[in-house]
């Protein structure tokens, strides 16, 4: 069977409901990706890849099947072997069928400009900019998706442009900055190295911090990677597994009135459609404080009494991007009088128990001991031992200026974060 350009989406769904699947979700991905890393003031890789994907799903009965096929040649006997496998699979008792409505999308957005936007030469920019040595890179994204399924047939453009850097001006001296955008107007490159070399010469002489509960003010970044690992646990799939400290926390306070947490399908990574082809929209998860809402696909809605809210992934719920809504301080006036730690970045977050919140994380490049404003000492080697539902409901204050966020594992999933000050929170040593 010849599969054919924009129908291929619809003629493999065609294709294995004839094979006799009662369900199909067939996903086409072609993406156009340009990396730039750079290490010693020098760029060391520049590659660009084009990659096609076909994410397939099949349900006979609750016999339901998942793989990605890359390999067109032989597409034929790839759906053949996919419903042999769902035939032969164990009953999914948790699966209750696909969305059959919430098909109304919206327009395709994104900058065209991306596309032809040269990583290199904002590398070459940058480092301009910054003495000391540096490492980062550059990471461009043009993602078309088509979906097809008995129910609805839409397709999806966007492009995105990542910059992280680091700037090192001696072993353990360094600061850490991105710059994150959808369009190449708010994408600053140049600013985020100068500010990443500003943050490394006011980091000096760090020494080993001290263990107790202070009062933090936490980077945009460093709050980007607290709600990245938030996120995990607002899915319904997480909180049915027994892996989310939300569970049983719909209608509860968890936050004070200030915060409000959103999953939104526009941002860095935009989706006009979830995985089984609802369309996306914005979904507040935390309102004023109150937990209001699990992230739900159709299977999940059904066991939780509610509707799907546009999170789908072809095995379980999960968020698109977050979004904090601004606070009504600036930061100036969080820092100003502030006596705690203001930290800037964090790494290796692990859960002691996903179920009660109980986690660790590692703060990385600039730390800082503020007194009554001003910065009295650089710390080192030191760990956030705390609670994510105590993080929460210690929230003091946010910032009105916001990020856009994303890097590496720790900010797996984008957003837009605010400076936030949290009150008493657990340090202990790294060291230890």
């Amino acid at each position: 069977m010849l599969f054919s350009g924009d129908k291929m989406e619809k003629e493999i769904l065609n294709k294995l409901l004839n094979l006799g699947a009662d369900d199909v979700i067939v996903k086409i991905t072609d993406e156009d990706i340009e990396q730039v890393r750079f290490s010693r003031n020098r760029i060391d890789i520049a590659k660009n890849w084009q990659e096609k994907s076909a994410d397939i799903f099949v349900a006979l009965g609750k016999r339901t099947m998942f793989t990605t096929i890359k390999d067109f040649d032989n597409i034929d006997a790839s759906l053949k072997t996919v419903m042999e496998l769902a035939k032969k699979a164990n009953e999914n008792q948790s699966y209750y069928g696909i969305a059959k409505e919430g098909f109304e999308y919206g327009n395709i957005e994104f900058d065209k400009k991306i596309i032809d936007a040269d990583c290199k030469d904002y590398v070459h920019a940058a480092l301009n900019e910054i003495k000391g040595t540096s490492a980062g890179t550059v990471l461009k994204k043009h993602i078309k998706t088509r979906i097809a399924t008995p129910y609805t047939h839409s397709d999806d453009e966007t492009a995105s442009i990542e910059f992280s850097i680091r700037v090192f001006l001696e072993k353990e001296i360094s600061g850490h900055r991105v710059s994150v955008a959808t369009d190449l107007k708010n994408f600053n490159p140049v600013k985020a190295a100068s500010d990443a070399y500003e943050l490394a010469k006011l980091y000096k002489n760090p020494k080993t911090g001290e263990r107790g509960k202070y009062d933090v003010i936490l980077d945009p970044l460093f709050f980007g990677s607290v709600i990245n690992y938030t996120l995990g646990s607002a899915s319904a799939f997480s909180v049915e597994a027994g892996l989310s400290f939300f569970k049983d926390k719909i209608g509860e306070k968890v936050a004070p009135e200030n915060f409000t947490m959103i999953d939104t399908g526009k941002g860095l990574y935009s989706r006009r459609f979830d995985d089984e082809g609802v369309a996306t929209g914005e979904n507040k998860i935390i309102e004023k404080g109150v937990y209001k809402t699990y992230l739900h696909n159709t299977s999940t809605a059904v066991k939780f009494k509610t509707k799907t809210t546009g999170n789908a992934g072809l095995v379980a719920p999960e968020s698109w991007n977050f979004k904090v809504e601004a606070g009504d301080h600036s930061k100036d006036e969080l820092f100003d009088s502030f006596t705690g730690l203001y930290l800037t970045n964090t790494w290796y977050t692990r859960f002691q128990n996903r179920m009660t919140g109980d986690f660790s994380t590692i703060p990385r490049d600039a730390i800082f001991y503020y007194e009554n404003g001003e910065v009295k000492e650089s710390w080192k080697d030191i760990r956030v031992s705390d609670n994510m539902l105590r993080l929460y409901k210690n929230i003091e204050a946010l910032s009105k200026e916001r990020q856009m966020v994303k890097w590496w594992y720790e900010v797996e999933e984008p957003g837009i974060a605010p400076f936030v000050l949290i009150k008493d929170v657990n340090i202990t040593r790294s060291t230890q």
